[in-house]
């Protein structure tokens, strides 16, 4: 399975190639919403966001057996967790990402 570029891979390349504090900032909000409703909710999301966006080069299948969820199930997580994460990124930040692309 080919795995799609996101909003937040593009940030945890921009993270993990150059430190970027704002990427960084970005990364750790989500995480700790996503912990804080883990502990309400029972699940596991915060660290499977954290395998997905904080962490280098675990593959996609990996990440997936290792919680013991279907492949599909983890691409639509991925895909709520960039919703989120582009509904909360300041306008300014994605600018500054993507100088010559508009991001939907």
């Amino acid at each position: 399975m080919h795995k799609r570029i996101d909003f937040l891979d593009d940030v945890k390349e921009k993270y993990l190639n150059s430190g970027d504090a704002e990427c960084y900032e970005l990364l750790q909000k989500l995480y700790e919403y996503y912990r804080l409703r883990d502990k309400e909710t029972n699940g596991q999301h915060s660290e499977i966001f954290r395998a997905l966006y904080m962490q280098a080069n675990i593959r996609f299948d990996e990440i997936s057996k290792n919680f013991y969820i279907n492949t599909y199930t983890l691409d639509r997580y991925r895909q709520r967790y960039n919703n989120l994460a582009l509904k909360i990124a300041a306008a300014e930040f994605i600018a500054k990402l993507y100088p010559t692309k508009t991001v939907r």
